[in-house]
């Protein structure tokens, strides 16, 4: 919680002694679980009226605290009845299921804490049944798990304090179709929006740098996506499974596109890969049945296995830095007619043509020629 004078976190509690509460306990819990470790020893009271000292100004407030949890506050209040600093430290992890309310007001006071549990300007955990959510100015992060499997949000706008995005933050929130993240945001942890079904529309500001795995992953409503180039890398299966996602547009600046990334894009029909790129991972475009367009950056010294596998490719250049073909990496390209393998080529793996089926013609020379020289 912060001073309502001046805004510090920096608050020793100072509670006129109350009949069950330990000062003791309240010390020892708050240099772990900070004034929810404090208000924990009040030993089984589920309501009470404390004062605070801010450290940084000098002055003095009152809380009004409420524990919603009465099994948490027993634990809490056991380990550190028993200087149990481990289990105090392991608890935290419960923070997500305690509710609790703080009064003055602070930049998040004016907000019901009931639905936005926030601790330090971390976004635990959010209960709430609104379908539009405006997360609370002032928040930094929003963490793990914190809206997940909401059933309820079709919309949520974030503050322009937000900058970090933590692992499965919206995963399987179904209902969400939209979603607004501000420019402070730096950095999105894995399956962060993964399977959230009707979300339809995101756009990825210029200041993140980092994305994690499987972002994106099953969000099979996106239809359009920007990459910009300050995010240098995009992870393993971020884009996979996105079937109506039909425009691409990667920025020059990413150097990285991981396995899987864009599996299964089905109704991706062209990819312009910008010079930047220098590596694309296994299977990053398989199964993209209607891709009938890439074209492939010059810093690229090889092609992975399975990476344009079952895609609707009629022609490709492969560039003169190539000098590996992975196995299956043009499977089942039923379309291909033709390719340019340059000499740089010294190894081409197994089953590379495989499956294609057009004229006689057209198969004997891919599978057994291969096709041009350049």
């Amino acid at each position: 919680m912060r001073c309502k004078h001046c805004g510090s976190t920096n608050l020793q509690i100072v509670t006129n002694q109350q009949s069950g509460y330990s000062y003791g306990k309240g010390i020892v819990g708050s240099l772990v679980f900070g004034p929810i470790g404090a208000v924990a020893g009040v030993g089984g009271k589920d309501k009470s009226t404390k004062e605070y000292h801010c450290m940084a100004c000098g002055q003095f407030g009152n809380f009004d605290w409420m524990i919603m949890d009465p099994q948490t506050t027993a634990d809490i209040n056991s380990a550190i009845q028993f200087n149990e600093i481990k289990k105090l430290f392991d608890l935290k992890q419960r923070y997500r299921n305690i509710e609790w309310n703080a009064q003055p007001s602070s930049q998040l006071s004016t907000y019901d804490n009931r639905s936005f549990q926030i601790i330090d300007n971390r976004l635990i955990k959010y209960i709430g049944t609104d379908d539009v959510v405006n997360i609370p100015n002032g928040v930094a992060i929003i963490d793990k798990d914190a809206f997940e499997r909401n059933k309820h949000i079709t919309n949520v706008i974030m503050p322009n304090s937000v900058t970090s995005i933590g692992d499965w933050a919206f995963y399987n929130c179904e209902s969400l179709t939209n979603i607004l993240i501000p420019n402070s945001v730096v950095t999105i942890g894995a399956h962060a929006f993964s399977c959230c079904k009707n979300l339809t529309s995101i756009t990825i500001p210029d200041s993140v740098t980092s994305i994690g795995e499987d972002i994106f992953y099953g969000c099979e409503k996106l239809t359009y996506i920007t990459i910009p180039g300050c995010m240098t890398s995009i992870e393993k299966n971020a884009f996979s499974g996105l079937k109506y996602l039909t425009n691409v547009t990667i920025l020059n600046g990413v150097t990285s596109i991981g396995e899987s990334a864009f599996k299964s894009c089905e109704n991706i029909t062209n990819i312009i890969l910008p010079d930047s790129v220098t590596f694309v991972g296994k299977g990053a475009f398989a199964y993209c049945k209607n891709l009938k367009s890439i074209t492939i950056p010059s810093k690229i010294t090889s092609i992975e296995a399975s990476t344009f596998a079952s895609t609707n490719l009629a022609s490709i250049i492969i560039p003169k830095n190539i000098t590996s073909i992975g196995n299956y990496a043009f499977s089942s390209c039923k379309s291909l007619k033709s390719i340019t393998i340059p000499s740089s080529v010294t190894s081409i793996g197994e089953y590379v043509f495989n499956r294609i089926r057009d004229t006689a013609k057209t198969t004997k020379n891919l599978l057994k020629q291969p096709l041009s020289r350049a």
